[in-house]
């Protein structure tokens, strides 16, 4: 893979730098997809072909820097906060965004049962990113019941 390829992975799956911040870097790390759902038109095949391009991003990024770092879940890596947010945010109003955000992290950071199952069983990038998709889901179903 081209060197540039690999630095701009390294870079998005840190969140654009937020993920090397000293302390609760994973609540920074979701913070990028903020302005990503806000310029995403609000059109449905721009959501889906938006989140669609930017998951398999998100796999080789977290891929890339956690054979770099030597730690497939290393905490600096935060695109997987960034991809289970964004569905969320794309398909909930900016009215919900502040909800979505909390109910996110609190779902990420307690990882009730099967996301605690996935964070424990799961390895590599996929492991990385599966329990903040099921975070997100989880989050997006009780958005979504408020809405």
């Amino acid at each position: 893979m081209p060197r540039i390829i690999t630095a701009l992975l390294k870079y998005y799956g840190r969140g654009f730098g937020l993920g090397l911040m000293p302390f609760m870097p994973g609540t920074w790390g979701t913070l990028p997809a903020l302005p990503i759902a806000w310029l995403c038109p609000d059109e449905l095949g721009m959501k889906v072909g938006l989140y669609l391009t930017l998951l398999p991003v998100s796999y080789l990024a977290a891929d890339v820097l956690g054979k770099a770092l030597g730690d497939s879940d290393h905490k600096s890596i935060v695109c997987d906060e960034i991809i289970g947010i964004l569905p969320l945010l794309l398909w909930a109003g900016p009215q919900y965004w502040l909800a979505s955000f909390l109910l996110f992290r609190l779902f990420d950071i307690l990882k009730p049962w099967p996301i605690s199952w996935i964070d424990n069983q799961v390895t590599g990038a996929l492991g990385c990113l599966l329990d903040d998709l099921l975070a997100g889901l989880a989050a997006f179903c009780v958005v979504y019941l408020w809405m």
